[in-house]
């Protein structure tokens, strides 16, 4: 859901940073035509659809959005690169294609680099709470952090 400018602190990922950033991974490893597939149903799908088509412009890479329910009318061989918004999709992109996407804990050992939450997310609310401990009277904090690159390569594949 969107914080924005809520009466309460908190910290959360910057999704639209890493649609931008998900662009720029592949972009670097030579993708010129990206496919990013998301969730239409999901308002965090559309934070990192909207990065990565601010970031096709930017890379001047071609760029399509689709919705998962589309996955099977989808041309793979159009695509050099893929953006999955989430796991579920990633796990369902044939083998062989360059694919990037988020919160990697699930995937495990797949191979698959992904954009997750930065692990000093829960310390940098610690730190809210003791500002607020220390001052109790005052406005609030909103914190917006930016998930961190995660390579992960399959075990076995030199």
């Amino acid at each position: 859901a969107y914080l924005g400018d809520q009466p309460e602190s908190y910290v959360a990922v910057d999704h639209f940073l890493g649609g931008q950033a998900a662009v720029r991974y592949l972009h670097a490893h030579g993708c010129k035509s990206i496919l990013f597939v998301g969730r239409e149903e999901l308002e965090v799908s559309h934070k990192r659809r909207d990065g990565a088509v601010s970031a096709f412009r930017q890379f001047r890479v071609t760029g399509v959005c689709v919705d998962s329910k589309e996955l099977p009318q989808i041309h793979w061989q159009d695509f050099d690169g893929i953006i999955a918004a989430d796991c579920a999709i990633a796990l369902r992109i044939p083998a062989g294609k360059r694919v990037i996407s988020f919160d990697g804990e699930a995937l495990g050992g797949m191979g698959i680099t992904t954009l997750d939450s930065p692990g000093n997310m829960a310390q940098i609310a610690a730190d809210i709470l003791l500002e607020k401990m220390e001052r109790p009277i005052g406005g609030y904090s909103h914190r917006m952090v930016v998930p961190e690159l995660v390579k992960r390569e399959v075990k076995g594949n030199g």
